[in-house]
C-alpha cells in the first residue's frame, strides 16, 4: 500500500484489538517503517464488545468510526480497508481515483470498489504451476473458498457512515 501511487493524501489507519499481542511494537514499527510513505499513520486499539467476533469486521467498525472524527470533510474521502496479508497488484489506488473523478459528488455518496480476483493465495502468479491458473477460480468457487474481496472494500467514507 505505501507503494501505491496516487494523486490524493494516502492516510493509513490501523485498528486491532487490545488483546492482539504486542500491539505497541507493532504500531511503533509500522510508524518507524512507512514513515514518510503516507500523509499520516494512525492507530485504533478497541476492545471487543459482548459477542463480538475479533478479527476483520470489528477492526473495520473501529477504524471508520476513527476515521469519521479524523477527516473533517468527508465528501471527498476513499475509505479502503486492506487485511494485512493482502498483496497488490497494479495501480489499484490510481484506478479507483480515476473512477471516483469521473463520479458526481451524489454518485461518489454510495460507490463501493471491489477488486477482480482470481485466486486468494499468497503465491506470485509466475510460480504458479499452469493446472493451478486453469482450475484455481473453478475449485475456489466450488469449495465457497473466502477469495480477497471480502478482505477488501472501498468506497465512500460519507457513504460508510451515512
Amino acid at each position: 500500500l505505501a507503494t501505491q501511487p496516487a494523486s490524493g493524501k494516502k492516510v493509513l489507519l490501523v485498528g486491532m484489538e487490545r488483546g492482539t499481542l504486542h500491539w505497541p511494537e507493532k504500531m511503533r514499527e509500522i510508524e518507524m517503517r512507512f514513515k514518510g510513505r503516507f500523509s499520516d499513520i494512525l492507530h485504533t486499539v478497541h476492545d471487543l464488545r459482548v459477542g463480538e467476533i475479533p478479527g476483520t469486521a470489528s477492526n473495520h467498525f473501529e477504524t471508520q468510526i476513527a476515521a469519521r472524527k479524523h477527516f473533517h470533510d468527508k465528501s471527498n474521502v476513499i475509505l479502503s480497508k486492506f487485511d494485512c496479508n493482502m498483496k497488490l497488484a497494479g495501480p489499484l489506488l490510481q484506478q479507483i481515483e480515476v473512477v471516483w473523478c469521473s463520479l458526481s459528488e451524489t454518485q461518489r455518496h454510495s460507490v463501493s470498489f471491489m477488486p477482480n480476483v482470481v485466486w486468494s493465495g499468497g503465491v506470485p502468479d509466475s510460480q504458479r504451476p499452469i493446472l493451478e491458473w486453469c482450475f484455481s477460480p473453478v475449485i475456489g468457487a466450488a469449495l465457497q473458498y473466502p477469495e480477497y474481496p471480502m478482505a477488501f472494500v472501498s468506497g465512500s467514507l460519507s457513504g460508510v457512515l451515512a
